[in-house]
């Protein structure tokens, strides 16, 4: 634990044990030098006041949990970890059942502009899991690769949720029931991403600073919810809900700019994503300047990429949302679609929309998308 000596065999044989003999395993205050630790399971967890320091060597990551169709159940982790040696993955889990992260703290990554960094990546049917009160600092310039949390079910039968078919295509066995709550997330470029994702809440974190979108729920993620959280100075989006995501809800959320940059909306609807519930919500002070090239800014998004496609945007709700700014967005509200027909049964009501913004575009090349 002097920061040092490279104590992973100590470790990783203390890990052994509490796995044979279903204990949890204990870094007392120190800093321990690691290349990778594997965690297989029948292991309580793991609890850290001392730190776990990377040493940026890893092939994998920092911390492995479980592997492809061999994951661990109801394993609890208090962790404390520094990326600074240069080691890109955090946590990486497989098919991980019950496992509890709290309090965790994970800072310190170096940024590729390449690769992205993650602190937790967890990927397979991860099944009612909580994240709750950890603080995550991704990398903040230049490119910000990070993701904070990120859980990414097996794909389906068709890449992108089945977005380019048309249709809906889910995952067999997604990851479902994972509740990320009460989390600080900090710098990146997502905060916290689901795909192939069904029935997770996202609950009263604060997210800041994300280069690109602070919550993605996107790829086949269905009946999600995105409730009571702070997103402040995103840059692309707060919220964006893609490639079929469908019948999510995004409630009670909190989206402050403090400062100018360009982005495209605070909560974005596009490319096939139907059958969501978008409410309650205060889109606030925002300060977003122009857009990419080719798109114009909004308070909320409704939108569809072009392409051959014949997936359409369907029975999307919009209501009781609070547009506080003025003169600095292009529209509160903003419509668009490749083709005619692309909407279908989209409810607008009881929003209180900024009268310094254009009130709503809805098109971008003259087609009736209503």
């Amino acid at each position: 634990g002097d920061g040092v000596t490279d104590d992973t065999a100590a470790i990783q044989a203390a890990i052994d044990s509490s796995e044979q003999n279903g204990k949890v395993v204990y870094f007392p205050p120190g800093v321990f030098s690691v290349s990778t630790l594997s965690v297989t399971n029948g292991i309580r967890g793991i609890s850290c006041d001392g730190i776990i320091k990377g040493q940026g060597s890893a092939a994998v990551a920092t911390i492995v949990i479980g592997s492809t169709g061999s994951g661990i159940s109801n394993g609890i982790f208090k962790l404390r970890m520094d990326q600074s040696a240069g080691d890109l993955v955090a946590v990486k889990a497989h098919d991980i059942v019950g496992c509890t992260f709290d309090q965790c703290q994970i800072y310190g990554f170096v940024n590729s502009a390449t690769t992205n960094h993650y602190a937790f990546w967890c990927i397979g049917p991860c099944l009612r899991n909580m994240f709750t009160n950890n603080h995550i600092t991704l990398y903040d310039t230049p490119t910000q690769r990070g993701f904070g949390i990120a859980i990414y079910g097996p794909e389906g039968a068709s890449p992108y949720g089945g977005f380019f078919t048309g249709s809906l295509v889910q995952s067999a066995a997604p990851a479902n029931e994972n509740i990320i709550a009460n989390n600080t997330i900090i710098d990146g470029s997502y905060a916290v991403s689901l795909q192939y994702a069904e029935q997770c809440i996202v609950d009263g974190n604060y997210c800041r600073n994300q280069n690109h979108r602070s919550i993605y729920i996107a790829v086949a993620a269905v009946r999600n919810v995105v409730s009571n959280n702070q997103f402040v100075d995103f840059l692309s989006s707060a919220v964006l809900l893609g490639y079929n995501a469908w019948k999510n809800t995004v409630s009670g959320n909190l989206c402050y700019k403090s400062s100018g940059f360009g982005g495209e909306a605070a909560i974005n609807i596009n490319t096939g994503s139907s059958y969501n519930l978008i409410s309650d919500n205060t889109i606030k002070n925002n300060t977003i300047g122009p857009g990419y090239a080719g798109r114009n800014t909004a308070a909320i998004e409704v939108a569809q990429i072009d392409g051959p496609n014949t997936t359409q945007i369907i029975r999307t709700i919009i209501t009781s949302n609070d547009v506080i700014s003025a003169d600095n967005i292009s529209y509160n509200l903003w419509f668009y679609a490749d083709t005619d027909g692309r909407f279908f049964g989209t409810n607008i009501t009881n929003n209180n929309f900024n009268f310094g913004n254009s009130e709503a575009s809805y098109n971008a090349i003259g087609a009736t998308t209503w």
